[in-house]
């Protein structure tokens, strides 16, 4: 039995798991992005590490002196990072920006696809204002309710 309800589970903790990827890869770009104008302000490093460490700044740790090599290869690991990332900061804001200016020039659909309609003449209508359920039910009602199972059968004065 394992064996065949195996596909199913692994289907639903896949579509689960990218939920949460999902999620979690659009906030955490989001914070991304909110991080960019205070790392604009100079010398907001020093500050965070005054926060963090509770260091004076004469006290703080000093930054390690790199190799030519070392230096070329860390700067061109930031400029490939920085493409990087404003790619990604443009990719957003278009997901963001290009609905709302799209929605200027488009009209709104003039008919509904007969598909998304409720088909008509099957007399089941249950989008009305009326409350629903046995409990709700007027006194003068004739119906009453039959226990079978699990389930509650509305008879019209009949007994089953």
């Amino acid at each position: 039995w394992h064996s065949m309800s195996q596909p199913g589970r692994e289907f639903l903790c896949k579509i689960t798991e990218l939920g949460m990827f999902s999620a979690d890869f659009i906030l955490g770009h989001v914070l991304l992005f909110f991080m960019l104008p205070p790392l604009c302000i100079p010398y907001v490093d020093k500050g965070h590490s005054v926060m963090l460490f509770w260091l004076r700044p004469s006290r703080q740790i000093r930054p390690p002196i790199y190799s030519m090599k070392q230096s070329k290869l860390r700067k061109r690991r930031v400029i490939r990072f920085a493409i990087l990332y404003f790619v990604m900061l443009v990719i957003f804001l278009a997901l963001i920006v290009g609905p709302i200016v799209a929605s200027r020039f488009l009209s709104p659909l003039q008919s509904i696809p007969m598909n998304l309609l409720q088909p008509t003449g099957l007399n089941n209508n249950d989008t009305t204002s009326e409350p629903t359920g046995l409990a709700l039910r007027d006194v003068t009602d004739q119906r009453r309710p039959i226990m079978r199972g699990c389930e509650v059968v509305l008879v019209w004065g009949k007994t089953i």
